[in-house]
């Protein structure tokens, strides 16, 4: 297996949120965003919400005060996006293709989109069975999110920073114009290297309504990045996941002078997000201070995430060095280029098995 780097804590603990655990139905809901809400579908998310509150808050019990001063410098670290469309079942064709992915790929930290909120036991056992130590999933989504998740895996101590909800970041306590929760995780690379982690899934979906919440979601996901970089200076930030949106979308650059009348029905844009509103996630996390790389399938000028059609999946960064990225898919595991890799190359069907998304993966040096 690739090393990047070595550890020096000497214990690290699984963590899943209570939420994620608490949560076992036994029904398997659609993969939709939640936007065909009723008022029973508020009532039971927020019965939900309200025994997991806690754990959402911005307090990770970090003792701050033993940390060594931040040195990154000659550390590297390779990290993973993948959206997982949900982890399964243990022991299943699709269950043993992702473990089978994420081994091959070998990322330190590797964050999924798609996990389902009931899917704790699930999810820690993906998590041991592909090597990871630490395992921090996002609480359950308001109901305009649906029953997905983000979770993080790695294998170094993973803090949990909060499980991001609008009101959470935004000034207005009202407000409700975010779908999946927004994970922010710290990880802990050695005694004097700590980097943040951003995750994110952005609403899905072709028309004007789902534009605008995405770039709404982005301002979001900028106010966490930078809520992040005040509390910890200096720190290598990563903002990843499924952004739901080609990077060369004819769309882009569309403006939003008011309010789609087509929003759901609970949702609520915080007054702090002030029209107009510009549609382009991609240089507004830019403007953010974010690089953004253009990774391929290994071997081709493909830069295809999804159902090898689209791009879809994003990684950005800011305080490292981008060495190498790709796009993984199995069909291409043998051609030249892209990351090294641990183990034997995969079967092309392994991807297909796993998802209808690939993997992002980078190799970053950190400053």
């Amino acid at each position: 297996m690739r090393s990047s780097f070595a550890p020096c804590f000497g214990l690290t603990l699984a963590f899943v949120s209570v939420a994620a655990c608490g949560l076992t139905g036994s029904h398997q809901p659609d993969h939709v965003d939640g936007d065909a809400e009723t008022g029973s579908a508020d009532s039971s998310t927020s019965e939900v919400d309200a025994s997991s509150t806690e754990g959402a808050s911005e307090t990770t019990g970090e003792d701050t005060s033993t940390e060594l001063p931040l040195d990154c410098a000659g550390t590297s670290l390779r990290l993973a996006t993948f959206n997982l469309y949900e982890v399964g079942t243990v022991g299943s064709d699709a269950y043993q293709a992702a473990v089978a992915i994420l081994l091959r790929i070998d990322a330190d930290i590797v964050c999924l989109q798609e996990v389902l909120y009931y899917e704790g036991p699930a999810l820690a056992a993906l998590a041991a069975d592909a090597g990871y130590t630490d395992v921090v999933q996002a609480d359950r989504a308001p109901a305009i999110g649906g029953p997905l998740t983000n979770a993080c895996l790695a294998r170094v101590p993973l803090d949990r920073i909060a499980s991001y909800t609008a009101s959470e970041l935004s000034p207005d306590p009202g407000a409700n114009d975010v779908g999946r929760d927004i994970l922010a995780v710290r990880a802990h690379l050695h005694d004097s290297c700590r980097v943040g982690v951003l995750n994110v899934h952005l609403k899905a979906g072709r028309n004007e309504t789902d534009r605008f919440r995405r770039q709404v979601e982005v301002e979001r996901l900028l106010q966490a990045s930078d809520r992040y970089r005040d509390q910890r200076v200096g720190e290598p930030v990563f903002a990843l996941g499924d952004f739901n949106e080609r990077i060369d979308a004819s769309e882009l650059g569309q403006l939003f002078s008011s309010v789609p009348n087509d929003l759901p029905q609970s949702y609520r844009l915080g007054t702090d997000v002030v029209l107009p509103l510009r549609y382009h996630p991609f240089e507004r996390m830019q403007d953010g201070g974010f690089s953004v790389g253009e990774p391929l399938q290994a071997g081709t000028d493909r830069p295809y995430t999804w159902d090898d059609t689209s791009r879809l999946d994003y990684l950005f960064w800011s305080g490292a060095e981008l060495l190498a990225d790709e796009v993984y898919y199995a069909c291409r595991d043998e051609d030249t280029g892209g990351i090294d890799k641990a183990g034997a190359p995969l079967d092309c069907s392994v991807s297909a098995a796993a998802s209808d998304h690939f993997p992002v993966v980078a190799d970053f040096a950190l400053h």
